[in-house]
């Protein structure tokens, strides 16, 4: 991540900085997703599970195969992520909680990165860009030192808990700085923070109202399209919560 964070990250940034005049400056939209292995995707080798999205979205831009996760969890590898530092010099080291008593109701958050923590965010609104991030944070709640708003991101939707991420049914998602209040039949079985099931596990079990992913991805193509008072220069991240946590029904493909 040193190398990342280094070359990478410093290089982007180099050629954001040509004036408009040399280059158009383009969209950049960076997909992070969550547990889910390289060779897990078509493009990638993978031949029992269908990727038909993603693989074309390999072949008609960039497939990379030297961008390493920066740690084997959630909060530590987006902080690598966010800043493209190793692990030992970021803020976040752990899945250390803000309030470890918590209720399941009223999570109080990871431990968030520092106010003066430079992120990937700022560094595009420094290059002009305008930011979004849609789907997961995971490095400090709304009224922390880890806010996203406090770090470069203009417009947010999604989780900003990796805790909250244990269901795709949450009994919240924050828009921007509000709590935006969803699945309101929930129970402690439904939103994934009970003791592992036993006997038969039917789907229906964990399902409620509303369905996560699918809110998260009708705000991130809001922006894409050019909803909203947005210039043609935006960069969402789309980090939604992947794979199939226990009780949840899986779907014939990962795309």
């Amino acid at each position: 991540m040193v190398t990342f964070y280094n070359i990478t990250l410093s290089t982007a940034f180099s050629l954001l900085m040509l004036s408009v005049a040399e280059a158009a400056r383009p969209n950049v939209v960076l997909i992070n997703a969550d547990d889910l292995g390289w060779a897990e995707v078509g493009c990638y080798g993978q031949k029992k599970i269908k990727t038909p999205n993603i693989d074309k979205l390999a072949s008609e831009g960039q497939r990379w195969v030297y961008f390493y996760s920066g740690a084997p969890v959630c909060s530590p590898s987006r902080n690598v992520l966010m800043t493209g530092k190793h692990t030992g010099n970021c803020d976040v080291q752990d899945l250390k909680r803000v309030d470890a008593g918590e209720n399941w109701r009223d999570l109080k958050g990871d431990w968030p990165i520092r106010t003066e923590t430079y992120t990937l965010p700022e560094a595009m609104k420094k290059a002009g860009y305008a930011t979004a991030v849609f789907g997961k944070w995971g490095i400090g709640d709304f009224g922390s030192t880890g806010a996203p708003d406090k770090h470069g991101v203009d417009r947010f939707y999604g989780y900003t808990d990796q805790k909250a991420c244990h269901t795709y049914y949450p009994p919240y998602l924050w828009n921007d700085g509000k709590k935006e209040v969803l699945n309101t039949s929930l129970t402690a079985a439904t939103i994934g923070h009970g003791s592992q099931p036993k006997g038969e596990v039917l789907a229906d079990t964990y399902r409620a109202e509303q369905h996560s992913s699918d809110l998260i991805a009708d705000k991130m193509l809001g922006i894409c399209e050019g909803k909203g008072p947005w210039q043609t220069t935006v960069f969402p991240v789309l980090r939604p919560p992947a794979g199939t946590p226990c009780g949840h029904a899986a779907s014939s493909g990962m795309d």
